[in-house]
């Protein structure tokens, strides 16, 4: 189960010990500061972590601690320019230049850090997708989340009185020798690293970077300088309200593209508004927008999204599938065809816009057609391509509504065989079930759909008219009770509470379902009929 919050409601360091705890596997998104984090866990186990643009990759630290020349990292990021050859580490220890060893020791410091500094974040959000696992080319650690936990705790103790006097890693020092001289007095080896950074031009993050330490390593150091009044604040390299401004667009558009994979949508959603804010004729984040708006539901803002991308992108084939998607999730059925008929004009043989004619045909009832484009969309799969389950469930009632019965049937069997926990497959499967008169197979199949969604009006319902059918009055009631209080309660339902009412001896209350039902539906000749027979109280009335 996914987990989501408020940095201001609860810390990373708390969230990271109930994962733990739980021994949860899966990815921890957080976003905060211009940034995104992710830590992922292996049974409660930290095996990996990163955080977006962050300074730390591999080659700049082995340049910045010493261990590599610059112009050996340029000559070994140069043989992989292009490539999808072996990992740079792999590159380097190959060369002979880093020991494996070594390459392991800096990645497993690369994970720590970035733990530790997500835990220092405090506004912002955070995302637990679970079964969600680093990518197979990422080196995995194993790292103890309660020791983790308690170097974090202490490192968060002292970022706090740190902050009170560097409260930005932007903020510039000089060296200040009123107080006397620093290097004959004791000071840690970090501190004597850094003291020749402290020219009143670099920033805490340039030193931290040029003097081959973290963030924190540095600010302590730092910090402890500042305390015995040897380095004196400067002022700021930038100004933080010009962050946005000054940060490369490409920067930008990955935190929004990476808020967006690690399924934090709100977020997403305003990085891609600050984008296309700023520049109003970008079509990919307005495109890119709209995907967002679509994923969290508002389809009409994702539709005049995805036109005016397309007025500017000039229209390609993946905007008018999006659009389609927008439009039908309005019930603009017809538009939503015309979508995907302009998509079809410039890919005639894109997959995704064939499926989504033969839905969309199907769900205006052009059956006929429909068939069609499901061969249409088929004829391309020849190689053994993979269809979805939409494709399934949907060509199952284009074949059943032409009378192509036993096709429907083979098509059901083969859709249950792919996707056996898909609850509109196994309903559509009771339905052709039930043309072909297999009642106890189709009441198994309406079952079955509603192990997998109990709430599914579809299975309720078919299910129901099956018991009425045998009788089984008291348990047609519960199923129809459910419907009518989700508001599902049309006409049919309202006629077969009726029925079971009537059968159940409350005349009662199957004149007024009945009457309820002519409101609904004044044609419904059966309704009709139960009613003038029970107001004349005449014989029982035969189902």
């Amino acid at each position: 189960m996914a987990i989501r919050g408020s940095l201001s409601e609860a810390s990373i360091a708390d969230v990271v010990q109930l994962l733990a705890i739980g021994r949860k596997t899966g990815c921890l998104a957080v976003a905060g500061r211009n940034s995104l984090g992710r830590i992922y866990f292996d049974e409660g186990i930290i095996a990996h972590a990163s955080i977006l643009n962050r300074n730390d990759r591999l080659g700049d630290m082995l340049v910045r601690s010493r261990r590599l020349d610059p112009i050996e990292l340029a000559s070994a990021l140069a043989e992989q320019n292009g490539s999808e050859g072996p990992r740079l580490g792999e590159t380097l220890v190959r060369r002979g230049l880093v020991s494996a060893e070594e390459i392991e020791r800096m990645i497993r410091i690369q994970i720590e850090e970035a733990v530790y500094t997500l835990f220092t974040w405090t506004r912002g959000s955070f995302h637990f997708e679970p079964d969600e696992l680093p990518h197979p080319s990422d080196i995995r650690v194993a790292l103890n989340a309660e020791n983790v936990l308690l170097e974090g705790a202490r490192r968060v103790d002292e970022w706090a009185l740190i902050e009170k006097r560097i409260p930005s890693s932007e903020m510039v020092f000089s060296l200040d020798r009123t107080h006397g001289d620093p290097e004959a007095t004791s000071l840690t080896d970090e501190q004597r690293g850094i003291i020749p950074l402290l020219d009143g031009s670099r920033s805490v993050t340039d030193i931290a970077g040029e003097a081959g330490l973290s963030d924190f390593e540095a600010t302590k150091a730092l910090f402890g300088l500042v305390q015995a009044g040897y380095a004196r604040h400067e002022g700021r390299k930038r100004d933080p309200r010009l962050d946005v401004d000054v940060t490369s667009l490409a920067t930008r558009r990955a935190l929004a593209n990476a808020l967006y994979r690690a399924r934090m949508l709100t977020e997403a959603e305003q990085e891609f508004e600050r984008l296309a804010k700023d520049d109003p004729d970008d079509g990919d984040a307005r495109f890119r927008l709209a995907c967002v708006h679509l994923r969290l539901g508002k389809h009409r803002r994702a539709a005049r999204g995805l036109m005016k991308s397309i007025e500017l992108s000039g229209g390609w084939a993946g905007g008018y599938q999006n659009l389609a998607l927008a439009l039908e999730a309005q019930g603009r059925l017809a538009d939503a065809l015309l979508a995907v008929e302009e998509g079809l004009h410039l890919e005639p043989e894109n997959r995704p816009l064939l499926l989504s004619r033969a839905i969309l045909l199907t769900r205006v009832s052009d059956v006929s057609a429909a068939c069609t484009a499901f061969e249409k969309f088929e004829a391309p799969t020849a190689g053994g391509t993979s269809k979805p389950a939409s494709y399934y469930a949907y060509s199952i009632v284009a074949l059943a509504a032409v009378g192509r019965l036993e096709e429907a049937k083979s098509r059901a069997d083969s859709g249950r065989l792919s996707y056996p926990r898909h609850s509109a497959i196994a309903v559509n499967a009771a339905a052709v079930a039930e043309h072909l008169g297999e009642s106890a197979g189709a009441e198994r199949l309406y079952r079955r759909a509603l192990e997998l969604d109990p709430n599914l009006p579809q299975a309720q319902r078919g299910l129901a008219e099956i018991l009425v059918r045998r009788g089984r009055y008291e348990d047609a009631h519960g199923l129809l009770g459910q419907l009518s209080a989700s508001g599902h309660a049309g006409p049919e339902v309202g006629f077969l509470l009726g029925q079971v009412a009537y059968r159940l001896g409350d005349r009662g209350a199957a004149l007024d379902q009945w009457k309820a039902t002519l409101e609904l539906d004044p044609d419904h000749h059966a309704a009709r009929t139960h009613l003038e027979l029970l107001e004349a109280s005449g014989p029982p009335i035969d189902p």
